[in-house]
């Protein structure tokens, strides 16, 4: 009888902790699937960054020609405005700004 009831107490004591290791076990699980859930949505935010990137850079090769030719005209531009004293008629100072804007939107088209 006392065979019986120790046997039976082993059986309670091992089942307990069976389910405590299932317990843990199930929490294993979805630490893992959190942990994969955080990684699947940095990877995600990599790839937007990543073609946020790429689209720039598209964007920047299909306006370099562009940029060029903005680079190439500006001093002929410079050289026209003197020819007919057009800086003359203009100040100074707003020639100055017209250069200095000239200037921003190609740093602009560059950026």
């Amino acid at each position: 009888m006392l065979l019986v009831l120790y046997k039976l107490m082993l059986v309670v004591v091992l089942g307990k902790q069976v389910l405590l290791l299932d317990k843990l076990l199930n929490q294993r699980k979805l630490q893992v699937l959190l942990l994969l859930r955080l990684v699947q949505q940095n990877l995600l935010v990599q790839h937007l960054l990543l073609q946020r990137q790429l689209h720039r850079l598209d964007l920047l090769i299909h306006l370099l020609p562009l940029l060029i030719e903005l680079l190439v005209l500006l001093p002929m531009l410079l050289y026209m405005l003197m020819s007919i004293n057009l800086v003359e008629m203009l100040d100074k100072v707003v020639l100055l700004k017209l250069l200095l804007l000239a200037l921003m939107l190609l740093v602009g088209v560059w950026i």
